[in-house]
């Protein structure tokens, strides 16, 4: 019998559970992991990496919601990093890495609670914080202290040109700022998406009379709209990677004519640059590959354990690829933020009512 610390109607429960909610939340993470990314870059969604991040924080929070037994959402992770290295199988360690902690801390979030407000903001919270800190500690680790250092040499004399701001604030170092606003941003979205995920039942109640269309979903979608997700981008073709390099290029060329990059500040790029590329092709040829090999041969052996699950998982992400785009199209009416809570709404009701996708 439901907790009544739940406030989703006894109708609404019955009919998620004969729908085998968990599955279908589960493919949902999966095809967000192993495949939305690209999804969302063909819809023209912005902020596809904050949203996929944020979309793990409403998937686990629903898991824990309708499965409510120990266990649950840990079992759920697996599932879907063994989902994950079988249909994006070029998948770095970091991003397994991502999912094991979100899928931990949730359930350790989650074990003992009888409410789902609380947890579900803190597993927001600590779940985004982590991926912003993960990639100034991968940044800081590929391009040592001389990153940050050059940051803020380059943007100390772009503010003192433009004398936009007071010498107080000038002194401060720009990559703090950087870094602040960063990790604000991420932080932010956190608790955005553990306040939405606490709510959501209410709002799927509230919006599945008027959203819930089985005929909208069953047409075939065009094929370039199913593409799977192309193989992740090199770290120099990211944006991440474009700042480095065009701002070490203008440091160096700065250093033949202004005198405050001198040969000593050039130098330090250059030596920067060379030590990146000596500590990407170690991770790429040594240390990447084996993490990756330790972490597949962890999962396959609990693929094995796990087999019908990945199975039903597998199975439908094709057809839970057609609901995402359906259910984008379908927000079109709404605009920024409240569309993309539109979308995730219309999504769940759709995925968790009467679709027939099984």
């Amino acid at each position: 019998m439901p907790d009544k610390t739940h406030t989703v109607p006894l109708s609404l429960m019955n009919a998620v559970y004969s729908k085998s909610a968990v599955h279908r939340i589960t493919a949902l993470w999966a095809l967000s992991e192993a495949a939305l990314g690209g999804v969302l870059h063909a819809l023209r969604i912005p902020f596809t990496g904050l949203f996929v991040g944020s979309s793990a924080v409403i998937f686990i929070t629903l898991i824990a919601f309708f499965a409510r037994q120990k266990g649950a959402i840990f079992r759920a992770t697996l599932i879907v990093m063994i989902v994950k290295g079988l249909v994006s199988p070029h998948t770095p360690v970091t991003a397994y890495f991502a999912v094991t902690f979100q899928g931990i801390l949730g359930e350790l979030l989650f074990r003992h609670a009888r409410r789902f407000a609380l947890p579900a903001l803190l597993l927001g919270v600590f779940s985004l914080l982590q991926c912003a800190l993960q990639k100034i500690f991968i940044l800081t680790l590929v391009f040592g202290k001389t990153l940050w250092a050059s940051i803020d040499m380059l943007g100390q004399y772009i503010l003192g040109q433009l004398s936009l701001l007071p010498v107080s604030i000038q002194s401060i170092p720009v990559s703090f700022w950087l870094i602040g606003v960063y990790v604000f941003v991420h932080l932010l979205a956190g608790f955005l998406s553990g306040l939405f995920a606490g709510r959501i039942p209410a709002w799927i109640t509230e919006t599945e009379v008027s959203f819930s269309d089985p005929e909208l979903f069953l047409a075939e979608e065009p094929a370039e709209n199913l593409k799977p997700r192309r193989k992740r981008r090199s770290w120099w073709k990211r944006p991440s990677g474009i700042f480095v390099f065009l701002m070490s290029v203008t440091i160096i060329a700065l250093s033949y004519v202004i005198p405050e990059f001198n040969t000593e500040s050039a130098l330090r790029v250059v030596i920067m640059l060379i030590r990146s590329v000596l500590v990407l092709a170690v991770w790429y040829f040594f240390a990447g590959p084996l993490l990756r090999k330790m972490y597949k041969k962890f999962l396959s052996q609990k693929q094995h354990v796990y087999a019908n699950e990945v199975e039903t998982v597998v199975s439908l992400l094709p057809q839970l690829r057609r609901v995402v785009y359906r259910s984008w199209k379908l927000a079109a009416g709404f605009k920024n933020v409240e569309r993309m809570k539109k979308f995730m709404i219309i999504l769940l009701v759709n995925v968790l009512k009467d679709i027939p996708i099984d």
